[in-house]
């Protein structure tokens, strides 16, 4: 096998030894259903993992990465895998917190944020 597939297959099964079958009742309920209260946008950048730099355990974001973590402007044909990340969050999952590249994140109670300047 391919030493970088062998790779990837034993990185899955130290997860499901080490972390996935010692952590039951953390990952039992997130067979059933998903409730995160974050949607994260991050960069698809291989250097930084948003789930570790925030601290986050799997079930807490809703993740969206690509380049840059951009959020184009809503558009009805384009960019529809944003904006359909966007809609399952918001509508489907009610996450309370959006965030990304934002100094403060925006809280679902919030409204949308003003423009300065």
């Amino acid at each position: 096998m391919d030493p970088a597939v062998e790779r990837l297959k034993t990185g899955f099964e130290k997860f499901k030894t080490e972390v996935y079958d010692q952590k039951p009742d953390l990952f039992e309920p997130l067979k059933a259903h998903q409730s995160p209260k974050y949607m994260v946008f991050a960069c698809a950048d291989s250097r930084v993992c948003p789930s570790v730099t925030l601290g986050l355990e799997p079930g807490e974001a809703f993740t969206v990465r690509n380049i840059a973590a951009m959020v184009p402007c809503y558009c009805k044909n384009k960019h529809t895998g944003v904006g359909s990340a966007i809609e399952q969050a918001v509508c489907a999952l009610k996450v309370e917190v959006i965030c990304g590249d934002r100094p403060q994140p925006l809280r679902r109670d919030q409204g949308p944020p003003q423009r300065q300047g």
